[in-house]
């Protein structure tokens, strides 16, 4: 199996949109978020396969992917 790793910021959400998507990515991610020291980022891991696009993650979130 091979992951993607992926970076995101969700400091400028509202506290219902944050609930949201991270319940979001719960459910998909291979071992849930891993919170940065800000408590206002994390990084997660997809499955290579898995389409991340039903997320509808907010450009604001600055999502990105890492490339190890």
């Amino acid at each position: 199996m091979s992951l993607y790793q992926y970076e995101i910021d969700f400091s400028f959400l509202s506290d219902n949109e944050k609930k949201l998507l991270i319940n979001q990515i719960e459910r998909i991610s291979y071992t849930g978020l891993h919170w940065k020291n800000d408590f206002q980022s994390a990084i997660f891991f997809i499955d290579k396969d898995q389409d991340i696009s039903f997320l509808k993650v907010p450009e604001i979130c600055h999502l990105k992917r890492i490339f190890n």
